[in-house]
């Protein structure tokens, strides 16, 4: 996984995404803590969403190929990956860890549509 280096519009449309549809945090597994990311979306109402725009995008943004699936126990369809960089670099942007009380749109997006 490569970070983008530039704020971007389709930086700001994945940080869309996860602010209506993700989540980020630090586990603890075994002895080591890691960063997740995670994005979710209904099963049926957004899976050609996913399939051609959110892979695709994501994809590019990060230079990666998450495995999209479909989590019908669940109705869901999404991916997660866990990378403690991309959760470092999102929360750097200004994104929450954890639960999205108030979550904002990150300034860095702000001043670049002024």
């Amino acid at each position: 996984m490569i970070l983008p280096k530039e704020i971007s519009l389709d930086l700001a449309e994945e940080t869309g995404w996860h602010i209506g549809d993700g989540s980020m945090n630090f586990y603890k597994s075994g002895s080591k803590i890691k960063g997740l990311y995670q994005l979710r979306g209904h099963m049926k109402d957004d899976k050609e969403h996913y399939e051609k725009r959110i892979k695709p995008l994501f994809d590019n943004l990060f230079d990666t190929n998450i495995n999209v699936r479909l989590m019908p126990s669940t109705r869901v369809i999404g991916f997660q990956i866990w990378d403690d960089k991309l959760v470092n670099f999102k929360k750097d942007l200004g994104l929450p860890l954890g639960e999205k009380t108030s979550v904002k749109i990150p300034s860095v997006f702000c001043q670049m549509m002024a």
